[in-house]
Formats: structure tokens, sequence, C-alpha cells
């Protein structure tokens, strides 16, 4: 696990997005889910070892570090959600 590097970073993105707050640094309306006001009030830690949502404990599994080491990169202010992609893809 310790070699993944999108996936983490997907994860990542996806927890950004739960934010409402784009890369520009504006809010930005998030689409219809039906686990959204459950998630949105929930710590990044906690979503991640629900296994409701990604079949597995993604701490247990070893990625829970990657993901948030991600997610604070791409909460860096504006530009950061693409410099963490540009990082990752490099």
């Amino acid at each position: 696990m310790q070699d993944l590097t999108i996936i983490p970073m997907v994860l990542a993105g996806w927890l950004r997005y739960l934010s409402g707050i784009g890369d520009d640094g504006q809010p930005f309306e998030i689409s219809p889910d039906p686990l959204l006001a459950e998630v949105q009030n929930k710590p990044a830690e906690e979503i991640l070892k629900d296994t409701a949502i990604f079949g597995l404990d993604l701490e247990a599994a070893g990625l829970k570090e990657k993901i948030l080491a991600s997610y604070a990169r791409m909460n860096e202010g504006p530009g950061a959600v693409r410099a963490e992609i540009r990082r990752n893809l490099a």
C-alpha cells in the first residue's frame, strides 16, 4: 500500500470536494449525494474508517497518513489542489 500515490490523492480530493470550496478559494454547490449530510459532519479521520463507504477501513489498510497528507497539501490555499495533482503525476 505504501507505493500507492494516485488512490490516496483521489480520496484526498474527494475529502477536499466535501468542503464546498473550489481550488480558486470560492464556494461552490456540492452535487446531491445521499451521504452528503452524514460525511460533511464527520472529521476526515472518521470518514476514512467508514467501511460502509469504502468497503474497508482505510486507516487499518495503511492509507490514512498518505490521504491526510495529500488532503492537507490541498488545503494550503488557492491553486493547492492543482499543485497536488501535478506533484503526484510528475
